[in-house]
């Protein structure tokens, strides 16, 4: 695992316990009462093109009592896999959404009871990056229709689909990469973030969804810098925090404002979240991407 002083001055998590192995820590997720959710892989980044590279597990910690053991919610039979959710992903009621089933979508409570399992033909691609409406009404995820080995270029859409089914679904229709949708916590807010590979890059985009369609043509550009991935939005639904370029920038999308909040040379950080503990947590590593990950904290300004 990556860890010891990887993450500098910030903590590291989760607990020694687990950090065995080629264990890769990654997608840092709030939930309610303080915890924090994560991901487990195994075999190294995003299982390291194992064979057995879907054997991910979900569990949840206490950041402000470590010594309390993690929470397994997710269960290996069917394995889990990609990332758990974000910032705003956790809906009334507790419920978990996840990606599940070799390219599904599931909800779930937090100890991995009462599971709904979209019904997705197979053979049309991925279905992944699933999160919340602020009710729990819906779900927003990205259909990956196709896409290239280094993830530059492909058809990926985002989607909607109401949460007590996962039947239904209703797209945007966007060309191109469209991926990690990410809906405002805010009550009853329509907007949702992603990042789009357009001309300059990767830039973040967002969309509102009303009664559960995607609006295309009230899609609007906030980033234009062509590097900027991994967004989420901040507790209050305000701001945006995000990876920038290798760093961590938190964001006003409405006056275009961005700040930048933690930077390391050589380190790679993504699947960010700020939590309403007043931490920005984030997965890290130095290395290719086949190299276990850890998860951070760092203070929000």
């Amino acid at each position: 695992m990556a860890g010891g002083n990887i993450c500098g001055s910030d903590q590291v998590f989760p607990p020694a316990s687990q950090a065995t192995g080629s264990n890769s820590f990654q997608n840092p997720a709030c939930l309610p009462g303080g915890h924090l959710a994560y991901t487990v892989w195994i075999y190294g980044y995003n299982g390291n093109q194992n064979p057995d590279a879907e054997r991910a597990d979900i569990y949840s910690l206490n950041p402000a009592n470590l010594s309390e053991p993690p929470v397994f919610i997710g269960s290996r039979n069917p394995p889990i896999n990609r990332r758990v959710n974000n910032v705003g992903h956790i809906a009334v009621g507790n419920k978990i959404a996840y990606a599940c089933y070799s390219n599904n979508i599931c909800v779930s409570d937090l100890k991995g009871g009462s599971l709904v399992v979209s019904d997705f033909p197979g053979g049309e691609g991925g279905f992944e990056e699933p999160v919340f409406d602020s009710s729990g009404t819906y779900v927003a995820f990205e259909w990956t229709k196709s896409e290239s080995s280094d993830g530059e270029s492909g058809k990926a859409d985002i989607c909607v689909v109401p949460a007590n089914s996962l039947k239904g679904r209703k797209c945007a229709n966007l060309d191109g990469l469209n991926a990690q949708p990410d809906w405002s916590p805010a009550s009853g807010s329509p907007w949702v973030v992603f990042q789009r590979k357009d001309s300059k890059g990767w830039n973040l985009y967002k969309i509102p969804v009303q009664s559960g369609v995607p609006q295309k043509a009230q899609m609007k550009q906030i980033t234009k810098n062509g590097n900027s991935t991994d967004a989420s939005w901040t507790p209050d639904g305000k701001k945006i925090v995000y990876s920038c370029d290798g760093k961590i920038c938190l964001l006003d999308p409405e006056s275009g404002s961005s700040s930048r909040v933690a930077t390391r040379g050589g380190q790679y950080f993504g699947a960010v979240s700020m939590c309403g503990d007043g931490y920005i947590y984030y997965e890290t590593g130095v290395g290719d991407d086949k190299t276990p990950t850890a998860i951070c904290r760092t203070k929000a300004p």
